[in-house]
């Protein structure tokens, strides 16, 4: 019996011993994968303050760069206002169909948004409003660029009218001071 008994101690013992070396592996692993853990808490915690600090820089950014397309861009369309005078009540609309120009780029020419402009584009504006290019911008003096009364974009390109709606003025006046402009008008093309 004791033969026997030698033999399967031994057996258990190396059992016993296998269980422990594999016990002691696994919670090796297992501090292993919590320090892992922790690392990518602590990563992803660092993603977002970065992410955080990139948010609030940007909105910096887009603050400035408003301000500085403000400053940069003095030349000014007046688009709008040779539309509002010809009485046209979508303007939008009618440069889309005229101008064949998209809804966003007629919205950014009307509301003075419009950073550039292509020599199609600009020539379409000339031909279907029969004009030139001096009566489509005016410059626009910002605290920052000054030019002299003499230059040439201060002589040759005029401010728009503070109010250019002419059919809104036509209803203020009476029926003797229609025909009289109408007569003014009718001498100013006669001499072109």
């Amino acid at each position: 019996m004791r033969s026997i008994y030698l033999p399967v101690r031994s057996i258990y013992f190396r059992v016993r011993s296998i269980y422990i070396t594999v016990h002691s592996i696994f919670f090796r692993v297992r501090s292993i994968f919590i320090t892992v853990r922790s690392i990518y808490l602590s990563m992803s915690s660092i993603f977002i303050s970065i992410h955080s600090i990139y948010l609030s820089t940007s909105s910096i950014f887009v603050s400035m760069s408003s301000v500085f397309i403000t400053f940069v861009y003095m030349l000014r369309f007046k688009v709008k206002e040779i539309l509002d005078a010809t009485g046209i009540k979508a303007p939008g609309a009618w440069l889309q169909k005229h101008c064949e120009m998209s809804h966003p780029k007629a919205y950014n020419i009307l509301n003075n948004k419009q950073k550039s402009i292509n020599l199609r584009d600009f020539s379409k504006l000339c031909e279907n409003l029969n004009c030139t290019p001096n009566d489509l911008l005016y410059w626009e003096e910002t605290p920052r660029t000054k030019i002299p009364d003499t230059h040439p974009c201060m002589t040759q390109l005029t401010k728009p009218e503070p109010n250019s709606n002419w059919f809104k003025i036509f209803t203020q006046l009476s029926s003797d001071k229609i025909r009289e402009l109408h007569q003014v008008a009718l001498e100013k093309l006669n001499k072109k």
